[in-house]
């Protein structure tokens, strides 16, 4: 039986596979979020976090609230007083000590504390999208800025300030598979040993679409609809049914557009999707700046190899990895 990942099968290593996809956005055929618009649709705007790790020491959103066409000012104190809830982690991993991974409550919008550049503080909703950005600008928000690192061994190193209490030397996972045993006997048995450090940095889709939402809320029926740019449907709207909205699957429908990146749920999803509904519909995007350092699976890389014998009898890999900007 050919091997299926090695062989000369379509989908095998290095063999072409056909875009089937491509045609239509060559021709501008794509459909894209902003090509779907509802009469009168409101826009969102997010206040980011400016600083990697600070404490938030003074927010009032009095003077954006009353900014010209601004529709609706929202923080963590609105998300909490309508019952909203935060983002879910549903990875059954454990640590190799059998501990549970480690999951922080990750608030829609934050809350005392940022923990990344970019994490989104306050939604403003508005007639337009200039509205919206000048009524942002006149939230007053201090933070004191806290301690930070940027380096994945300097977060590990034990000198680093903790992001998460629950997450001591901010690791939620020490994972390892393999035999140690035949491992460590291969490497007593090599006649030499290799070592390879390699860094991935912070890496992030560049998608033709950054993330961006349009929603509409049909309060009589009390139904809600999201249009986003992403490839799954049912785990979004299961994820924003059980763990957001507690509401019944049924009362939320999400359709994809033409233009997808992998299947995504950040932090960001919620966020939108609440602006959305709360107005009866709108839109909420991001714009590639503030895509770049939101974004949520963003994976960094620190990955050591230790290899015994000239025809690798054994191998070592230890990896220090940050998932993305805000876990």
């Amino acid at each position: 039986m050919e091997d299926t990942i090695f062989g000369t099968g379509p989908y095998a290593v290095s063999q072409p596979v056909t875009r089937t996809e491509d045609p239509r956005l060559l021709r501008g055929d794509g459909v894209y979020t902003d090509d779907r618009n509802l009469d009168g649709q409101a826009y969102a705007v997010f206040l980011r976090s400016p600083v990697a790790h600070g404490e938030i020491t003074k927010l009032d959103v009095t003077a954006a609230k009353s900014a010209p066409g601004v529709l609706a000012v929202f923080t963590h104190a609105d998300i909490e007083a309508a019952g909203l809830g935060s983002l879910p982690n549903n990875l059954p991993l454990k640590s190799r000590d059998g501990s549970a991974l480690i999951k922080p409550t990750r608030p829609i919008l934050a809350t005392g504390r940022v923990r990344h550049i970019g994490e989104p503080i306050v939604a403003v909703i508005a007639e337009s999208v200039a509205q919206a950005r000048d009524a942002a600008e006149l939230v007053e928000l201090d933070i004191k800025a806290l301690p930070a690192v940027t380096g994945l061994d300097a977060a590990v190193s034990g000198a680093a300030p903790r992001l998460h209490d629950e997450a001591a030397g901010n690791v939620c996972l020490d994972f390892q598979m393999g035999d140690a045993e035949a491992t460590a006997a291969a490497f007593e048995k090599a006649a030499h040993v290799s070592r390879l450090h390699l860094v991935n940095n912070r890496c992030f889709v560049s998608a033709m679409e950054p993330r961006a939402a349009v929603g509409d809320y049909d309060s009589d029926a009390d139904r809600h609809l999201l249009y986003v740019c992403s490839q799954g449907v049912m785990g979004m709207r299961n994820i924003l049914a059980s763990a957001i909205f507690n509401c019944e699957p049924e009362k939320i429908r999400v359709i994809t557009l033409g233009t997808c990146r992998t299947i995504e749920f950040a932090t960001c999803s919620p966020t939108r999707a609440k602006t959305c509904f709360s107005i009866g519909f709108g839109r909420a995007g991001s714009e590639r700046s503030l895509n770049a350092v939101s974004w949520n699976s963003a994976p960094a890389y620190h990955s050591r190899y230790h290899f015994s014998g000239s025809r690798i009898a054994g191998l070592r890999v230890a990896v220090h990895c940050r998932p993305g900007s805000c876990r």
